[in-house]
């Protein structure tokens, strides 16, 4: 072995030039890091932001976020002759990193408001290279693709992006919409048959009002993704058929929605009329009993007090706590049948006020017909016969409380019903 001995001048040169490396790296790294960190925080709706972007390009000139906090900046000014600037910044921020798909996305953005469509295309087949499955690069390529009139480029992209991201889903439906003339034939043929797609097609058909295009949409629905995941796309439908009207459909979809066939509603017949699968004091269905979210008269039911099966409903009156609280329930029927409504009931109220039994029309709330007084008595059965109109397929049955109704008017006892049903004549 041999022992090198180095001079002692150049061993001190030696270590100062390394020290002043590793200053000059040390300065680099923490010039670097406030660049960033000064682009990530500075407010650019300051009126003297211009000042410090313009610090930030000349001081992070290789640093790809300060050009991205430039170009975000020049674009925002609406001024004309920032916006060649902020489409200069966003060229150099996708060169100094021409591996992040973001940067290349903002360029692609930038070069369509320019109305550089070639442009815009390279970048953004550069974007989607980089990130393929992206649900965000897929939706921005297809609606420019679409905005270009390349419909059977784009709109395929934009079916790829909406599983991701119902938000996306819902734009895309609502563009292609507005393109296509409402056609929801053609939104099937561009965008394809998936669940998110129908779902979101039926919510914004809705409101569109384009009621029976919404409903065949939400039957291309699996039928078990339709009250879980498309819920919201289930009710929207759900809630405009009842608000139309037409009630034999309304049925017909929470039918489907209903797992249990004893909670499905059927045409002509009454849900639990025997209250045996109970009541509801809030949130009930649309087709089951309704009882008024107030506090007098008290409403359970009752194993003791019944005509048939296990219960019957009672509603007891307290006479110093007068209450009118609404018992109801909508029924699908069929326009122009004719039926006649069954209610048992057991009467024990003091009061001067009458009640009996209406049959309503479920939309306009027009009285179709009314059983007699339901006089004081042990258990008796009330009946009328009726005629639903032509134009109308659901009734709503309520209790009706006549003659005397406010504060001065006090009731106290129990009335009691059971094996309430509707028999078509």
């Amino acid at each position: 072995m041999k022992l090198i001995r180095l001079n002692t001048n150049l061993a001190r040169v030696l270590c100062v030039l390394v020290a002043v490396v590793f200053a000059l790296i040390g300065v680099m790294s923490v010039r670097a890091f406030f660049v960033r960190t000064l682009a990530t925080r500075l407010d650019l709706s300051n009126p003297a932001a211009g000042e410090g972007v313009e610090w930030l390009v000349d001081a992070g000139d290789r640093d790809p976020s300060s050009h991205t906090v430039a170009a975000v900046y020049y674009e925002q000014t609406f001024e004309a002759s920032d916006v060649g600037r902020s489409l200069e910044e966003y060229q150099k921020a996708a060169e100094l990193s021409p591996n992040d798909y973001v940067l290349w996305l903002s360029l692609a953005r930038a070069r369509s408001r320019a109305g550089d469509a070639d442009g815009a295309d390279a970048a953004f087949r550069r974007a989607r290279e980089l990130a393929p499955n992206y649900a965000d690069v897929q939706w921005a390529y297809g609606n420019f693709l679409v905005r270009q009139g390349r419909d059977q480029e784009g709109f395929p992209l934009i079916a790829q992006a909406a599983p991701a991201n119902p938000q996306l889903a819902a734009s895309g439906v609502s563009l292609m919409l507005q393109l296509n003339g409402g056609d929801a034939a053609r939104a099937h043929e561009l965008l394809g048959n998936s669940p998110v797609v129908n779902a979101t097609l039926a919510s914004t058909l809705v409101s569109l009002k384009k009621y029976d295009e919404a409903l065949a949409a939400w039957r291309e629905i699996p039928a078990e993704l339709r009250g879980g995941k498309y819920g919201e796309a289930s009710t929207a439908v759900l809630n405009a058929f009842v608000a139309q009207g037409r009630f034999r459909i309304a049925a017909e979809i929470v039918g489907d929605l209903t797992p249990a066939d004893a909670a499905k509603p059927t045409v002509g017949h009454i849900m639990n009329g025997g209250f045996e699968e109970g009541v509801k004091l809030r949130r009930a269905g649309t087709f089951e009993w309704q009882i008024g979210d107030v506090a007098e008269p008290q409403v359970g039911l009752s194993e003791s007090q019944k005509h048939g099966g296990k219960y019957g409903l009672a509603m007891t009156f307290t006479a110093f706590k007068p209450g009118s609280r609404d018992l109801s329930q909508i029924i699908a029927v069929e326009p122009g049948a004719r039926y006649h409504l069954e209610v048992w009931y057991k009467n024990s109220v003091k009061a001067e006020a009458r009640f009996k039994w209406n049959v309503l029309n479920a939309s306009t709330q027009a009285v179709i017909a009314s059983t007699d007084t339901l006089a004081p008595a042990d258990w008796s059965l009330k009946t009328v016969s009726f005629q639903v109109p032509s134009d109308v397929d659901g009734i709503r049955i309520a209790l009706g409380r006549e003659g005397c109704t406010g504060p001065s008017c006090p009731a106290s006892g129990t009335i009691i019903f059971d094996d309430i049903a509707l028999v078509r004549e």
